[in-house]
């Protein structure tokens, strides 16, 4: 059993999802506008794959969460998926920059 088993720490979940949906909009939009420099304005920066990568993070673990909310036979988060969520994204946010820039120069060609 999770800590976010009982209501009102479900609650206080919630509350944290909401703050990491909006660095997710964030960071998604961020990614939106450095994807028009990239490929019609011809600059690219290292922290623009950074940026997107951290967007699109935080979007997905979203998205399997709320569908974990959705579907009433999935659990809520226990404590070792959250500890496991948060690390998965510390992990992906620092990527070194010259990795992630090699990974979009590849895609750009």
């Amino acid at each position: 059993m999770g800590i976010f088993k009982k209501k009102e720490n479900r609650d206080e979940l919630l509350d944290l999802f909401l703050v990491m949906f909006f660095f997710a909009l964030g960071g998604t939009m961020i990614g939106i506008f450095m994807i028009y420099f990239i490929f019609f304005e011809g600059e690219f920066s290292e922290s623009i794959a950074i940026q997107i990568l951290g967007g699109l993070i935080f979007g997905v673990i979203l998205l399997i969460y709320e569908l974990k909310r959705f579907y009433h036979y999935w659990s809520i988060l226990t404590t070792k998926e959250f500890v496991i969520m948060f690390l998965i994204i510390i992990a992906f946010l620092l990527i070194p920059t010259k990795g992630a820039g090699l990974i979009f120069d590849l895609i750009r060609g």
